[in-house]
């Protein structure tokens, strides 16, 4: 992973524009083997590690499932479908 991240880093350097560390965040997917306290690194500044990530507007955890994201808009959902269907 820091192998990839030295390579946008590169690459950005190279076309002369600009990677904001602190809107970047690593979500480790495998969890075999993978040590929590891993730091990742975007040049000189830290990369922070999360454990959700959204994606076009969808919101996937560490195991890539979308559950609570479906819980959540079945939620939101509920007010706006009971007003119209007792309307």
């Amino acid at each position: 992973m820091d192998r990839m991240l030295n390579i946008c880093r590169s690459y950005a350097c190279k076309w002369r524009y600009f990677y904001n560390a602190n809107k970047c965040a690593v979500m480790i997917v495998n969890k075999k083997g993978a040590q929590e306290d891993k730091t990742f690194k975007k040049g000189k500044e830290d990369v922070q590690l999360t454990n959700c990530q959204v994606h076009l507007g969808i919101q996937f955890d560490e195991d890539l499932s979308c559950h609570h994201q479906l819980h959540n808009s079945s939620v939101n959902l509920r007010g706006p479908f009971i007003s119209t269907v007792s309307n």
